[in-house]
This record gives structure tokens, C-alpha cells and sequence, in this order.
């Protein structure tokens, strides 16, 4: 009985052995096909993308040189921000120089038209006194022939307008004829009045005028031909 034993376990030892080296195998074909590449169904193997050479992947000397010339350099950076400065710089001096010049215009226009307020009001002054004078010096009428009282009181007086076209000039004087009278200036015709304005002749301090119904504050003295 002894022996049979034995060469039983001599050869369940050699089967265990065998089993062992052909699981070791199997795991070492596994382990092939893994760090195989990757086969198509009709075990033709898949192409690897292709990978940039090291030298396609570096760019030349000459691309690399343009992108240097194409990136912006620190010099030119600050040469355009100090050329926008000066920019920024002579735009606003020259719109504080347009602002000084149209001042000094609307300064230059406000004198010019306070120097013709001065001269209107000086011309307008120097009129008014060469009426005053002309006033003061007319000639009074010596002789003259006397309207009746109820005559004019019905055809003169301010209560009665009539125009006259122009004066007539006769033997130097200028005179008009109205209601049956010649009447001749004394003064000049003053250029405040209008030959289309509204005239009267009134009587005051044994004088006849001629007044203007537009300007009560100037007369004409007057008389009546003979």
C-alpha cells in the first residue's frame, strides 16, 4: 500500500506543477498582447496617428524671426504712448487758445458796440442841441399878415391835420399853401419829421408854428405872405 500512495502523490504533485506552469504561460501571452499594438477585426494593425517630428514641431528661424519683428517692442510701446501724450498735450493748448481768442472777440464786439451807443447818443445829443440853438435864434416874423380868429379857429389849430407834399422853394424860402394861406418856413424842416406826417399850424405868443402831431417837442415857426 505504501508504494501506491507515494506514486499518487508524485503524480498529483507533476499535475499541480503543470497546471501552474500553464496558467503562468497563459498570463504571460496575456500580457504580450497588451503591450501589443491594437489589432482590426481582420488582424491588420490600427496605423498610430502621426506625431509631429521634433523638428516640424520647432519653429524656423525665419517664422521665428518674423514673430519677433511682429511683437510689439517695449521701445515703440512707450515711443506711441509719449506721441499720444504730446497729442493730448497740443489739442487741449490749442483749445485754451480758441477759447482766449473767441473771449477776446466777444470782448472786442461788446466795445464796438458800446463805442456806437456813445456815438448814437452823442450824434442824437448834438441834433437836439442845433434844434435848441435854432430855437433860440430864429428868426421871430416882422410882418406877416393876422388869420381871423373865428377862421382859425375853424381850419387850425391842433385839432385840424392836413399833409403837405413838399415845400415850394420861392425866391430862396420854402413855403406851402393851406386853407387859402402861403405860409413860409423860418427854420429849416427838421429830418425827424416825415412829409406824411400829421401837421397843424397852432398860434403861441403872437407866432404861428408849424407843428408835427409825431415830434409835439419841435416847431417851426412861421409867416404868412403878404
Amino acid at each position: 500500500m505504501k508504494p501506491v500512495g507515494t506514486v499518487a502523490i508524485a503524480a498529483l504533485s507533476l499535475l499541480l506543477g503543470m497546471a501552474g506552469t500553464a496558467i503562468a504561460q497563459q498570463e504571460e501571452r496575456q500580457e504580450q498582447q497588451q503591450d501589443k499594438p491594437a489589432e482590426s477585426r481582420d488582424n491588420r494593425p490600427v496605423p498610430k496617428p502621426d506625431r509631429p517630428t521634433e523638428r516640424e514641431a520647432r519653429p524656423t528661424q525665419e517664422q521665428q524671426g518674423r514673430q519677433d519683428q511682429n511683437a510689439p517692442r517695449p521701445d515703440e510701446n512707450r515711443a506711441r504712448q509719449e506721441e499720444h501724450q504730446q497729442q493730448q498735450i497740443q489739442n487741449r493748448n490749442q483749445q485754451g487758445q480758441q477759447r482766449v481768442q473767441d473771449q477776446n472777440q466777444r470782448e472786442q464786439n461788446q466795445r464796438m458796440e458800446n463805442q456806437d451807443r456813445r456815438e448814437d447818443r452823442q450824434e442824437q445829443g448834438a441834433r437836439q442841441q442845433d434844434r435848441r440853438e435854432q430855437q433860440q435864434t430864429r428868426r421871430e416874423p416882422t410882418h406877416g399878415r393876422r388869420i381871423p380868429e373865428e377862421r382859425f379857429r375853424a381850419s387850425f389849430g391842433p385839432e385840424h391835420h392836413f399833409h403837405i407834399s413838399r415845400p415850394v422853394i420861392i425866391e430862396g424860402a420854402p413855403q406851402f399853401v393851406y386853407s387859402g394861406y402861403t405860409f413860409v418856413l423860418v427854420e429849416p424842416w427838421p429830418t425827424e419829421w416825415a412829409y406824411t406826417d400829421d401837421l397843424y399850424v397852432n398860434y403861441i405868443d403872437d407866432t404861428y408854428y408849424l407843428c408835427d402831431a409825431f415830434h409835439p417837442g419841435i416847431q417851426i415857426a412861421l409867416f404868412i405872405s403878404s
